[in-house]
């Protein structure tokens, strides 16, 4: 029988830390998978299907299932999908594992005086990949475990035996050479993002010296071994002058190469935001477009919040790109927003098993603010279950994780209005509601019972916070056309309130930022910079 030596491998960012205890043999394969993520693309990749080999079986395990002995990863994987027993999007992780490991443990070969094996695999697939496993490993945690806590976010490793990184680097290995030269960089970063890394001018200075020669040195190794990434990284040393560019070789010009190679989108991304800084933002939205067609997160996301409240069909497309890549706060705002659509049309059965469906998937992922969309339906007793009042503080802290695309603002001020223990909240929600609704006769009711809560609270306290004047909030609300608001106004109340002059609002003022100052300021940062 063949023995494995179980060796645990020293990673400085070690994802998989949370699985430690409660699946240590999952942990195991993950921290080596880490291990050699910058040093061995084929062994990282085979740590990685070895891990969804097991995991297969400790889930098939729990839910009570037989997998089919000596089946290969592939059966085991439908086997888990005909059950139904786990979620479609833990099916689609285990089929890019599955994919991923082939292309990268089986070899070709190709003729260079002599025959000899190279792995078919980029770090791109190898970065996803374990993207994939961490998704799995939680998974097993929340759901299989049932244990408790924030969802984390995956880092990259990065191993603090730099001198076997070293070794493994003048050996001729481009991953490790190229390992080498992101650590620098990520150093030389970390120096610039900071006010004062080193207390001695000197030393910082001859500090940051040493990291941009190591930068240079490692890099162009990586770059003279086809490492895959090295325009990448060539652009942003040179965007951040941590390079200096010549006439030909230049920031841009080495994006332009690195898009040519990008299969992931980063490089389009990347290319975006340089452009953007630089002031060309239309060419910036073109290439962030591209990069969200490839399916990286943060143009999706970008995207997103660019579309949010302006053009609801191209948010909507971009929401859906979201789902489709698995980019995680997608799953909450589909859900919100097919929510939406069933609650404008109750009679919908369709819509309504769309909205339940999505959020079942937003808290299978357990994407950020499901727990809010969750309580709103626990609050009204969607789905057949008896409506629970007593979730409204459960609604008040979990609304702030939304992410900032779900427009959520005025149907919590609608539950928050009527429980006066939360007046307080209602009316912070409400002002917010004002401005982001496109409704007029919905944006003049909102004004209307704003009001009033304020009159409330002022009654009760004293004293009232709001974006809005109370008296400004009745007379718009009024000439809007709704019809409470000019009713009240011909009331003796109205009149009254309208009239008295006791009330004391203070204007909160922000200076505004001295431009011609600033720009004094940083030219005299650089000079200093430079001495």
């Amino acid at each position: 029988m063949l023995t494995m030596q179980q060796t645990t491998h020293s990673v400085s960012i070690t994802n998989f830390e949370f699985i430690k205890s409660t699946f240590p043999e999952l942990y195991r394969l993950a921290n080596e998978m880490e291990y050699y993520y910058s040093t061995d693309h084929s062994c990282a990749l085979l740590k990685a299907r070895l891990f969804a080999e097991v995991w297969c079986h400790q889930t098939a395990q729990f839910f009570n299932l037989k997998l089919a002995k000596n089946s290969d990863l592939s059966q085991k994987i439908n086997q888990l999908k005909l059950s139904s027993t786990v979620p479609t999007y833990i099916i689609d992780e285990l089929s890019l594992i599955r994919t991923s490991t082939n292309h990268g443990v089986h070899a070709s070969q190709e003729w260079e005086g002599s025959w000899r094996s190279v792995v078919s695999c980029s770090r791109t697939q190898v970065k996803q990949t374990l993207k994939a496993t961490f998704e799995l490993a939680q998974f097993s945690y929340f759901n299989l475990a049932n244990e408790l806590g924030e969802q984390a976010i995956w880092q990259e490793p990065v191993l603090e035996n730099t001198v076997s990184n070293v070794n493994l680097a003048l050996n001729g290995c481009p991953q490790a050479n190229l390992a080498i030269a992101e650590q620098a960089y990520s150093q030389l970063l970390s120096i610039k993002n900071q006010v004062s890394t080193l207390s001695n001018k000197t030393n910082k200075k001859a500090y940051n010296t040493l990291n941009k020669k190591d930068l240079e040195y490692w890099l162009s190794r990586a770059h003279s071994l086809n490492a895959s990434g090295t325009w990448q990284l060539y652009a942003q040393a040179y965007e951040q002058k941590f390079l200096e560019e010549s006439k030909t070789i230049n920031a841009e010009y080495c994006y332009k190469q690195a898009i040519k190679e990008c299969t992931t989108g980063e490089s389009y991304f990347l290319y975006a935001n340089y452009l953007s800084v630089i002031g060309q933002p239309k060419r910036a939205w073109t290439f962030c477009e591209e990069s969200a067609k490839h399916g990286y997160h943060q143009a999706i996301v970008a995207l997103q919040k660019k579309h949010y409240r302006s053009d609801d069909s191209i948010y909507n497309h971009w929401v859906k790109q979201g789902v489709e890549y698995k980019e995680i706060n997608s799953f909450t705002i589909d859900a919100a927003n097919k929510l939406e659509l069933w609650l404008t049309d109750k009679e919908n059965d369709l819509a309504k098993k769309r909205a339940r469906t999505a959020l079942i998937t937003a808290q299978a992922t357990q994407a950020p603010g499901y727990q809010y969309l969750k309580a709103f339906c626990d609050y009204f007793g969607y789905w057949g279950k008896t409506p629970r009042l007593n979730v409204v503080s459960e609604l008040i802290n979990t609304y702030k994780n939304l992410p900032g695309t779900v427009y959520y603002q005025t149907r919590l001020f609608s539950i928050l209005k009527e429980h006066t223990a939360h007046r307080v909240t209602a009316i912070e929600i409400g002002c917010v509601a004002i401005k982001l609704e496109k409704n007029i006769k919905l944006k003049a009711q909102i004004q209307f019972e704003i009001a009033m809560l304020m009159k409330e609270e002022l009654a009760s306290c004293g004293k009232v916070k709001c974006s809005f004047g109370l008296k400004a909030l009745i007379k718009e609300s009024a000439q809007l056309g709704y019809e409470k608001a000019k009713q009240f106004l011909k009331l003796p109340v109205g009149k009254a309130l309208m009239r008295d002059n006791s009330f004391i609002s203070q204007t909160t003022t922000f200076k505004q930022v001295n431009r011609q100052k600033q720009k004094i300021a940083k030219k005299q940062a650089k000079k200093a910079n430079k001495k």
